[in-house]
């Protein structure tokens, strides 16, 4: 079973790495063809699209993953069927809640109610991937997800990178690029799904109330944890100028290289654990897994060392010298994004044992905290400040996330008073 959990993880880091470095690679290329303005539009329509994505999905994928270990009496095709349909009617809402106040998303964001809409339609495409991806990770086919993951960002990349040089259209090419490859990956994913009957579009009211029982506690999750990105990047926008929110996205990108490791890492680790929790477990085998998280924490913390003290050497030969002022936000960015690596290890077990509401709340409690930080600390710190509260707020869910799954998940985790182990 270990090397089985070895083998699906060393094919997850390979492949989220590779899937990784695909765009960090083309970072370059971006830099020296988009200003770091045009860069700071891509992270609002990014920012914009990540919110939609989560709540046209309603975590259906996420429901899937962890209802795949529980179904005696589950008709797969017809649960999966009915959440799409739900997804239908919370982006047919979301369009119309655009319409209505398309002039507010313009002042505020910059975007028009077109790329608006092209954020719609490519979460709606992107819930298709995702159910595909989550899929193949529950059944342990590790090699089908990396060759398809891989497969999507290098179809995205690709037309991205031929409008922005070869068509010249600036941003928007970026948006364009990511709208056409999700579009003929979903398009394709539905249909297959479909063909091999693995989506019914039977209604059954039982999966639709237990689909939103467990997604719609985890939308205030979701969409604070992106909101916190959205929202301070809006601030950097207001305090500074779409130049520094340009140069702050490109350093969370460069940061974000801990995150997808560690991500990796949790892909194969989840669905192992998932299955372990749902045996009979020995104080033995707890105490195994508890010291392999400490060893991973420690990981986590050296890796993330190493990396800031090679990375800003090789910043303006990288990036370009217009990109050299993201080396001051790299410091706190990077401790953010290991404290994040650190929070997916302990979440797990709130998603196990459907406590989402609980985990809620503590993701908007550091969206509150990340936003308040920014405020306050700006008008002295400027742009860096935003780094500072990322840093804090990503530190706070993590400990707060780690009390809660010790009280709902019994582990000789030593700290917080963990209930009995026996």
């Amino acid at each position: 079973m270990l090397k089985g959990l070895l083998a699906r993880a060393a094919t997850y880091i390979f492949g989220n790495g590779l899937n990784s470095a695909i765009p960090f690679l083309l970072i370059p290329i971006f830099t020296r063809y988009l200003s770091p303005a045009d860069m700071g539009m891509v992270a609002i329509f990014q920012s914009t699209l990540s919110i939609l994505t989560i709540v046209v999905s309603l975590f259906l994928p996420a429901a899937i993953n962890v209802r795949y270990f529980k179904q005696e009496s589950l008709a797969l095709p017809d649960y999966i069927g009915t959440g799409v349909i739900l997804s239908a009617i919370a982006a047919t809402l979301i369009f119309t809640l655009g319409l209505l106040f398309k002039v507010q998303i313009r002042s505020y964001t910059d975007l028009t109610f077109t790329v608006f809409c092209i954020a719609l339609l490519c979460s709606v495409f992107q819930l298709y991937i995702d159910v595909e991806l989550k899929l193949a990770q529950a059944k342990g086919e590790a090699l089908r997800y990396t060759v398809f993951q891989n497969s999507v960002t290098v179809l995205i990349m690709t037309i991205s990178v031929g409008l922005i040089i070869g068509a010249g259209i600036g941003w928007e090419g970026r948006v364009w690029g990511q709208f056409i490859a999700v579009f003929l990956a979903g398009s394709g994913i539905f249909f297959s799904l479909f063909s091999k009957r693995e989506i019914s579009f039977r209604w059954n009211s039982v999966y639709a109330q237990e689909i939103l029982k467990f997604g719609l506690p985890l939308l205030p999750h979701g969409i604070s944890a992106i909101s916190m990105v959205f929202l301070t990047r809006l601030i950097l926008r207001d305090v500074a100028d779409l130049h520094e929110v340009g140069l702050y996205m490109v350093a969370a990108q460069l940061a974000g290289a801990i995150t997808i490791v560690a991500s990796a890492v949790n892909q194969a680790y989840a669905p192992w654990l998932y299955k372990i929790l749902s045996g009979s477990q020995s104080l033995q085998l707890k105490k195994k897994i508890v010291i392999g998280t400490y060893l991973n924490f420690l990981l986590i913390f050296t890796g993330s060392i190493i990396y800031f003290f090679s990375l800003p050497p090789f910043i303006g030969m990288l990036l370009g010298q217009n990109y050299i002022g993201t080396i001051a936000y790299l410091p706190w960015l990077i401790a953010g994004s290991a404290l994040n690596s650190m929070y997916f290890l302990v979440t797990n077990y709130l998603f196990y044992h459907q406590k989402t509401g609980r985990l809620a709340l503590a993701t908007v409690g550091s969206c509150v905290l990340s936003v308040v930080l920014s405020l306050i600390l700006t008008p002295t710190q400027g742009g860096v400040g935003v780094a500072q509260a990322f840093m804090a707020a990503n530190g706070f869910l993590f400990l707060v996330t780690w009390i809660l799954a010790a009280n709902v998940q019994s582990m000789p985790w030593i700290f917080f008073g963990s209930r009995n182990h026996e």
